[in-house]
């Protein structure tokens, strides 16, 4: 029908069907051929006066087209090229360290993918959970809300929602999975939200994806005609500044809006509706309210214990690696545990030789898993005959500087919501071609064409481990801010302030741009994962590393005590939570 949309209004209006009126609304710009043919069913759904009939008589004599109306060279050049762009972009997967380009359909392992289904229904049994192949992204299971358009894949940081994303993409531009689409778009929240001007879809699409050489209004409008052919993937959805909010409605696809509201239409439905949307995102930052938009929600949840020695034959092809490095895994079972998140595996890959050598001594914690990547990164940073071997106090203290500046920018980073950081950001952090060397920072992708690349740190969770040495390392850091960090329950994550406008919060005064000010504007979970870490530096198994520091022993000592009561604290709040068992 959507063909045919307009011969079909003639006619019923001829007919006495439908009035002036009734036509003059189904035919307003805003709406897409797709969208007008809806509104004509919708209409004849509440007419009583024989449309609904009319309509069907008239449909089934309509001539059935076998394919899309694709005849135009500008389309068909148009989808050439995004296919080749798309293919250059994915094909091979940039290591975290910026280091090596692997082919990725030689490193890809699939993950474990399971579909969410709602919780709390009384009186259902408990069932295990359904598991999705990524070819089945778009399948007719575990819907929950048949009209929607976005599908959500959550997953904790570190699991490899980025790597899914460009499997998927690959798949789509080699012709060997997900053809539906004639169209795929993908975009970087990351990226996204470091665009200042008002963005239309026509502008998002062309001027931030990929342009049309030729007959650029004929191929947006094949957009709108046909979204039913469209995917669009939004990776990262958590590091985007903006929360999701459906206050705004826009529903103009050329009419400039703001970056966050026009991201927000499209996830809603009311821009390219029934164009597909996958979001991938941390589980902290999807809200109720976005649950409402969401055809379908899916759990990443890293590598199977199969996928983990997998990956790791697939990083180690020479006769015996993989099998010393599988072996010592297996052995060690607290590092075997944290496997099943792709970057650490990728970290134990990358620093197998110095595993090997700790044999029993091996990581046995997150925090310990990332000192090892800090001591690989640092050796290779200096020569061979000048540091001793592992992360001793004068390796530390030697890359003292570096380490602080990274740690500033990372600090700022997490309070300020930026992720990616321009030459302006770094200079203001006192970063420089030295602190660069080091290999913590990497080029970023860029959405904005031309000019130098910015750079980003290796992943989320290496601004987090950097935020919280810098807190560590700092000489005045004071034990209110790391009661504050451990508590993480400033004004903006406070029920409160969820609750009530800010200005009815009292908020804790600080220095704009202080560290303690910086802390009280991150993201929650940002915080969760810097605490967690800075716990680990304090422990007492690392006090001797941090002992040639800029930081006095008394110092350091204060906050290992301040750490350790604030966690016994949480620990006795928690278990005093847990409700009393039921008797009997």
């Amino acid at each position: 029908l959507h063909s045919h949309v307009e011969g079909v209004l003639d006619l019923a209006w001829e007919h006495g069907f439908i009035s002036q009126y009734e036509c003059d609304e189904i035919r307003l710009p805003i709406f897409t051929s797709s969208q007008r043919a809806r509104r004509l069913l919708d209409l004849a759904t509440v007419k009583a006066n024989g449309l609904a009939a009319f309509l069907l008589r008239h449909v089934q004599k309509l001539p059935v087209s076998l394919a899309l109306p694709f005849e135009d060279a500008a389309c068909k050049k148009y989808m050439s090229k995004l296919r080749t762009t798309i293919s250059a972009q994915s094909r091979f997967l940039s290591t975290y360290d910026g280091a090596e380009n692997l082919c990725l359909e030689e490193i890809y392992t699939e993950n474990v993918l399971e579909i969410r289904t709602e919780r709390g229904l009384a009186g259902l049994p408990q069932k295990s959970p359904v598991t999705l192949g990524l070819e089945e992204l778009f399948s007719t299971r575990g819907h929950l809300n048949e009209d929607a358009d976005t599908v959500l894949v959550v997953g904790e940081a570190g699991s490899g929602k980025s790597t899914l994303l460009q499997q998927m993409h690959l798949l789509w531009a080699s012709g060997r999975d997900f053809q539906e689409f004639l169209f795929v778009f993908p975009f970087s929240c990351r990226q996204l939200q470091c665009v200042a001007k008002p963005l239309s879809v026509q502008t998002l699409l062309f001027e931030h994806c990929c342009w049309p050489d030729l007959g650029q209004q004929e191929v947006f409008q094949f957009l709108l005609d046909h979204p039913n052919r469209v995917l669009l993937t939004f990776d990262g959805f958590d590091e985007f500044k903006f929360r999701f909010s459906d206050r705004e409605r826009h529903c103009s696809p050329t009419d400039p809006t703001s970056v966050q509201n026009l991201l927000f239409n499209l996830l809603q439905g009311n821009l390219l509706k029934n164009a597909r949307k996958v979001l991938t995102s941390r589980p902290d930052a999807v809200s109720a309210l976005l649950r409402k938009y969401l055809r379908l929600e899916l759990h990443l949840k890293g590598f199977s214990e199969e996928g983990i020695e997998l990956y790791l034959r697939k990083c180690h092809r020479e006769p015996g690696g993989a099998d010393r490095l599988v072996r010592l895994l297996k052995a060690t079972s607290p590092l075997h545990g944290l496997c099943h998140l792709p970057v650490v595996s990728w970290m134990v890959s990358k620093c197998h030789q110095e595993l090997l050598l700790h044999g029993g001594g091996s990581p046995k914690t997150t925090t310990d898993l990332y000192l090892l990547i800090l001591q690989h990164f640092l050796l290779h940073a200096s020569p061979p005959d000048s540091v001793p071997c592992g992360l001793a106090p004068g390796l530390l203290q030697g890359s003292l500087p570096s380490l602080l500046h990274l740690g500033r920018l990372a600090v700022w980073g997490l309070g300020t919501c930026c992720y990616v950081f321009s030459d302006k950001q770094l200079q203001a952090a006192q970063v420089d071609s030295e602190d660069i060397s080091l290999g913590f920072l990497v080029h970023a992708k860029s959405v904005v064409q031309g000019g130098t690349a910015p750079l980003e740190f290796l992943h989320i969770t290496f601004q987090c481990f950097f935020a919280a040495l810098y807190l560590v390392l700092s000489a005045d850091l004071s034990p209110s801010l790391l009661r504050q960090l451990f508590s993480c329950h400033g004004p903006r994550s406070s029920l409160l302030a969820r609750l009530l406008p800010p200005m009815c919060v009292p908020r804790s005064e600080y220095q704009e741009g202080s560290t303690a000010a910086l802390l009280q504007e991150a993201e929650l979970h940002n915080l969760q994962i810097t605490a967690t870490f800075l716990a680990g530096l304090l422990s007492r198994e690392h006090q001797g590393l941090l002992a040639g520091s800029q930081v006095s022993e008394k110092a350091l000592l204060q906050r290992h005590t301040c750490a350790r009561s604030c966690l016994s604290r949480s620990l006795h709040k928690h278990f005093h939570s847990i409700p009393p068992a039921v008797p009997g």
